[in-house]
């Protein structure tokens, strides 16, 4: 069985020109811990509060990032079917911007030109 590019099928012999691994490919397989979110202040002394800790392995934060939106997208469905649940799409919203950071900051490792803080990344 052959391997499929990007997907080595693990058995010996099998051959993927240019595949490596995300431990061997990306010097950063770990969060780099550069990305912050949630701002707090007011104009002009705004101020991120939170950070993504750095040197969390790759697989262990997706897989945090992917339970965060699951947990987001369940909530904004119960504030979309529910008049009186606001808190819920409030609380959607800071978990997807959980979830975010941690992506962001994974992609500033492993992409070549990374990923800037949320406003220059909306503008650029």
């Amino acid at each position: 069985m052959a391997a499929v590019c990007g997907r080595p099928s693990g058995l010996p012999g099998s051959y993927c020109p240019g595949f490596q691994p995300a431990h061997s490919c990306h010097p950063f397989a770990k969060t780099l811990g550069i990305i912050t979110f949630s701002t707090c202040g007011k104009q002009p002394n705004l101020h991120r509060l939170f950070r993504v800790n750095s040197g969390v392995p790759i697989r262990d934060a997706l897989e945090h990032a992917s339970v965060l939106l699951h947990c987001s997208k369940q909530l904004a469905l119960d504030a979309a079917m529910d008049k009186g649940a606001d808190r819920y799409a409030w609380t959607a919203h800071y978990l997807g911007e959980m979830a975010k950071a941690v992506v962001d900051d994974l992609a500033n490792g492993m992409l070549p030109n990374g990923v800037t803080e949320e406003e220059e990344a909306v503008a650029g």
